[in-house]
């Protein structure tokens, strides 16, 4: 087998309008896809609604291993 390296930092499709495309530059199609995405509301509503829910996780984990830590000490 070949020992080849790739740089996955090169890797592009492929030009299709005939035009050259700089290294490392995002094509139109991917940038107006991250505009209709960054404009979606209800995925930017839901985005807040998961980063809200990971951090209730987040404190809940916290007080229960606080809670924990204290009805070991009252146990000991």
């Amino acid at each position: 087998m070949m020992n080849m390296k790739y740089d996955i930092m090169s890797l592009s499709s492929p030009v299709l309008d005939g035009m050259p495309k700089a290294p490392y530059k995002i094509s139109d199609s991917v940038l107006n896809s991250l505009i209709r995405i960054q404009e979606n509301e209800e995925l930017q509503k839901c985005i807040r609604e998961y980063k809200i829910v990971v951090q209730a996780l987040q404190l809940v984990d916290s007080i229960t291993k606080e809670i924990f830590a204290e009805e070991y000490q009252k146990r000991k």
